[in-house]
C-alpha cells in the first residue's frame, strides 16, 4: 500500500508540473492565436507561477507551525515557576 501511495503522489507532482506547460505551450504555438493574444499568454505564465509558489507556502504553512509547536513548546509550568 505505501508503495502505491507513493507512486500516486509522483503521479499527480508530475501531471502538476507537465499539464501546465503542455497547455501554456499549445496555446502559444497555436496557429489561430493573434501575435496580441500571444502576448497575453505570456503575462499570464508569471502570475501562473506565483500563484502556485503562494499556494505551496500557504499550505505547508500549518504543517511548520505544527512541527515547532511539537518540539519547541514547554508543556511544562515546573520549568517556569521553579518549582
Amino acid at each position: 500500500m505505501h508503495y502505491q501511495l507513493e507512486n500516486f503522489s509522483l503521479l499527480v507532482t508530475i501531471l502538476g508540473i507537465v499539464l501546465p506547460i503542455y497547455i501554456f505551450l499549445n496555446m502559444i504555438l497555436s496557429k489561430d492565436v493573434t501575435k496580441e493574444e500571444r502576448s497575453r499568454i505570456y503575462s499570464y505564465i508569471p502570475l501562473y507561477i506565483t500563484s502556485v509558489a503562494f499556494w505551496m507556502i500557504q499550505e505547508q504553512g500549518s504543517t511548520v507551525l505544527a512541527s515547532f509547536a511539537d518540539k519547541k513548546t514547554q508543556l511544562e509550568m515546573s520549568v517556569l515557576t521553579g518549582g
